[in-house]
C-alpha cells in the first residue's frame, strides 16, 4: 500500500495560519462545513490543536477562510470592470466559489447560514454608490449568479453547447465581457 507523502510542516505563526487557511479552503470546497478538522490539520501539516489555538472553533475558521479570500478578491472589486474581474477570478478560484455554494446550502444549529454577512460586504462594494438606474440591482444579481454558478456548472454547460476544452478560455473571456456590459452604468439622457 502506497501512503501519501507527508506535507511539509509550516513553521512560524504566519506560515501555520496560511497553511491552515489554504487547507481549510480546499476541504470546505469539497466537503462543505462538515469537513473534519483532523483532515484539515493533516493537509496543512499541523496538529489539530494548532487549528484551535489559531482559530478557535470551526465556525471561526470558516469565517476567516471566507474573509481571507474576500480580502484578496476585494482588490479587484474596487477597480473599474469589477464584475468582469470577479468572473475571471472565479474561473481560477473555484475552491472559493464551491465553498460559498456549500455554505449557502448549510444551516447551523441555530438555523443561520455559516456565511453570516461575509458576502454582503462584497456585494455592497460591487454595487458602489447609489444609482438612479432601476434595473441595476437586477443586472448585478444576474451577473453574480453567473459568477457563482460558473465554477460549479461550467463543465456541463460547455459540454451541452459542444464547446471543446481548448476553447474554454475564449468563452470565459466572452462571458466576462458580456457580464461587464450587462452591469455597466446606463447612459441616461437628460430630459
Amino acid at each position: 500500500m502506497q501512503s501519501r507523502p507527508e506535507p511539509e510542516r509550516p513553521t512560524g505563526r504566519d506560515a501555520v495560519r496560511r497553511s491552515i487557511l489554504r487547507a481549510a479552503r480546499h476541504h470546505f470546497a469539497r466537503e462543505g462545513p462538515r469537513a473534519a478538522l483532523r483532515d484539515i490539520a493533516a493537509t496543512a501539516g499541523v496538529n489539530a490543536g494548532l487549528i484551535h489555538r489559531h482559530f478557535g472553533r470551526k465556525e471561526q475558521l470558516i469565517s476567516e477562510v471566507i474573509e481571507d479570500t474576500l480580502e484578496s478578491s476585494t482588490r479587484h472589486v474596487a477597480a473599474n470592470g469589477a464584475v468582469r474581474s470577479m468572473f475571471l477570478d472565479s474561473t481560477t478560484q473555484t475552491d472559493f466559489v464551491r465553498m460559498i455554494a456549500w455554505m449557502a446550502l448549510e444551516r447551523g444549529p441555530d438555523g443561520a447560514s455559516p456565511l453570516a454577512s461575509a458576502p454582503h460586504r462584497t456585494i455592497a462594494e460591487v454595487r458602489g454608490a447609489p444609482d438612479t438606474d432601476p434595473d441595476r440591482d437586477a443586472r448585478l444579481m444576474i451577473a453574480l449568479t453567473v459568477i457563482y454558478g460558473w465554477s460549479v456548472f461550467s463543465r456541463e454547460m460547455l459540454s451541452a453547447f459542444d464547446v471543446e476544452e481548448d476553447r474554454r478560455g475564449e468563452f470565459e473571456h466572452r462571458i466576462a465581457d458580456l457580464l461587464a456590459a450587462l452591469t455597466a452604468p446606463e447612459k441616461v439622457a437628460n430630459p
